[in-house]
């Protein structure tokens, strides 16, 4: 199985179903510093309930934009049904930021304002003013051959797919030597 933010470890690991997970240090972009903190803080608080709450609650001077975006391509975040991959890249308009960038200022806003000692004018009523999560961009889900091309990219592997998988009907009907045929 591919990377998984709320299940893979440090190396490949066998997970409950005896199931080969792949490690999160395998993935080129994510240092092992940003794996210790991701390890560390979903062992401490419980599984990331969307890209939300993992950018709020990681160290995101070690989980930073690279690694966030080799999660994506990666698709470590594919456990997170309301996104996609595509979408972590969306722009708006060509000179905007991407969704990840807008996740990470928005996750920085919120540790900024945790860590803050400002006592707020109304008390407890810190919450009736939270910060709301940006929108999530809609937009197409990338191609199968635009997913394996990413996920090769940062993984060396390609893991939830392979490039000639469109092509089977072809090959079946049009090639008709086995390779044992040919030694």
């Amino acid at each position: 199985l591919g990377p998984d933010i709320n299940e893979s470890a440090h190396n490949f690991t066998v997970n409950k179903q005896g199931v080969i997970r792949f490690g999160l240090a395998a993935i080129k972009g994510v240092g092992g510093s940003a794996v210790e903190d991701i390890i560390n803080e979903r062992e401490k608080n419980g599984p990331f309930k969307n890209i939300f709450d993992f950018a709020k609650r990681v160290n995101l001077k070690s989980v930073n934009k690279r690694s966030f975006e080799a999660l994506a391509k990666a698709g470590a975040f594919d456990t997170f049904k309301e996104t996609h991959r595509a979408q972590y890249f969306h722009r708006d308009n060509p000179e905007g930021s991407t969704f990840i960038e807008k996740v990470l200022k928005h996750g920085a806003s919120l540790k900024e304002r945790q860590n803050s000692q400002q006592v707020s004018l109304f008390g407890e009523m810190d919450d009736a003013f939270a910060i709301q999560d940006p929108e999530i961009p809609v937009c197409k889900p990338w191609s199968q051959a635009v997913t394996l091309k990413e996920e090769k990219e940062v993984t060396g592997f390609y893991i939830s797919g392979h490039p000639l998988d469109d092509h089977q009907i072809a090959m079946k009907r049009f090639c008709s030597v086995q390779i044992d045929f040919l030694k």
